[in-house]
């Protein structure tokens, strides 16, 4: 859905020499008194378009530098739940924390540095397991009190309180 239709469609820059410009209402509610609709032409001097323009073309770098950095993230977690997927299925059962760590996958999660702490974080509240030393190992945090070792339970949420602490969200 384009920002700004120009009234005269042979204007290659949005709005820069328009006399008049039709604005939808998600972009002209803010400007015109939050009133309920499209609104028709409205007649702007050149200096009104040169002030939208600039306006728009900040809102349109947000808005794309938004949806990049979310295109991104999502792509990051379909690697660390590929990752996660196959470190689960590939370790063995029963083998020390140390040995369940030096897996491939584990250690690409390891690899994917800050990136993965939230994917993490989600994971330990969602069905908590062993990743604690995938998180000890990017953040060097160690927020688990003697008593919790090796209680999973406490363990996660321990990580995950310092996640919360420490701005992360997920």
């Amino acid at each position: 859905m384009p920002i700004v239709e120009a009234a005269n469609s042979g204007i290659t820059s949005p709005a820069r020499h328009c006399k008049t410009v039709v604005l939808k209402y998600d972009y002209i509610c803010a400007l015109h008194h939050q009133t309920e609709g499209v609104f028709p032409q409205v007649p702007l001097t050149p200096e009104d378009c040169q002030i939208i323009e600039a306006a728009l073309w900040s809102s349109y770098d947000s808005i794309f530098e938004r949806s990049i950095t979310q295109a991104v993230t999502r792509t990051k977690k379909k690697l660390f739940k590929h990752l996660l997927n196959e470190w689960e299925s590939g370790r063995q059962r029963g083998v020390s924390v140390e040995q369940m760590s030096m897996h491939p996958s584990y250690q690409r999660i390891v690899g994917m540095g800050q990136d993965a702490v939230p994917f993490l974080l989600e994971e330990l509240e969602r069905k908590p397991r062993h990743l604690f030393w995938a998180l000890h190992a990017i953040t060097g945090a160690d927020p688990v009190p003697e008593q919790s070792r090796g209680k999973i339970k406490e363990m996660a949420n321990a990580w995950i309180e310092w996640g919360r602490g420490q701005g992360y969200s997920w």
